[in-house]
């Protein structure tokens, strides 16, 4: 009866002792998750220019023991819908005053921790070559998201103003332009790209170390010599 109980007692022990060490292994592997999500930050951009810059910054983040990862939209809502529920740690596509009507609009409270880059409007005709030529009646296309295609299917005479990306979307150069925005005015203060987070993340270590890598002599002179006056560093 004693070596009995003695075995039941030693099974007993034993299987404890293999819980106990499965539920450490889980907590171990669950905490080790944890340190390499926060080794991780994710930011929402649109694919031009704002992801083509952010892709100069995966070194110098890497020497910062972070990785980069950049999840791209082709529209200005998802990106900020993902940053305010948590899929992103950052987006970086858009102006304040389009990030503060999307809080109006949708509750949310995300807010800027910095301007990075400027996109100055240029005019670009369809045929016309200087401002003055323009004839009465002429058709003048203002921003939307399909100007570019706008202004190659215009009548000649026409011409039309777009901003930096879309500009280099659509293949034109800022040297094209027949008149191009002051990159120093009001404006570019106004509607400068700006890094967006989640309020109460604006000094957490990811944030300032996405900040730290953009705002570079580095990431200038990569925009000055990609965009050539398309986009303008705002830092």
């Amino acid at each position: 009866m004693k070596k009995i109980t003695s075995l039941i007692l030693a099974l007993v022990l034993t299987f404890s002792l293999v819980a106990l060490s499965a539920c450490g292994d889980k907590t171990t592997d669950d905490k080790n998750a944890a340190a390499s999500d926060d080794k991780v930050i994710t930011v929402g951009a649109s694919a031009t220019p704002h992801a083509e810059i952010l892709e100069q910054i995966k070194q110098a983040l890497a020497d910062e023991g972070y990785e980069l990862k950049i999840v791209t939209y082709d529209d200005y809502v998802l990106p900020n819908q993902a940053l305010a529920d948590g899929t992103l740690d950052a987006n970086y596509f858009q102006h304040k005053p389009y990030l503060d009507s999307f809080n109006a609009k949708n509750g949310t409270n995300l807010v800027s921790v910095g301007t990075i880059h400027y996109e100055p409007f240029g005019i670009y005709g369809n045929g016309v070559t200087d401002l003055k030529d323009l004839v009465k009646g002429a058709t003048i296309i203002i921003p939307a998201d399909t100007v570019p295609a706008q202004l190659k299917n215009a009548a000649a005479g026409s011409i039309a103003v777009i901003n930096g990306n879309y500009a280099l979307a659509a293949g034109l150069k800022i040297s094209d332009a027949l008149a191009s925005e002051d990159a120093n005015g009001a404006a570019a203060q106004t509607y400068a790209n700006i890094i967006a987070v989640r309020a109460g993340d604006e000094n957490s270590p990811k944030t300032q170390a996405l900040l730290k890598a953009l705002k570079t002599d580095a990431v200038k002179q990569y925009i000055a010599d990609t965009y050539n006056g398309a986009v303008v560093a705002s830092f």
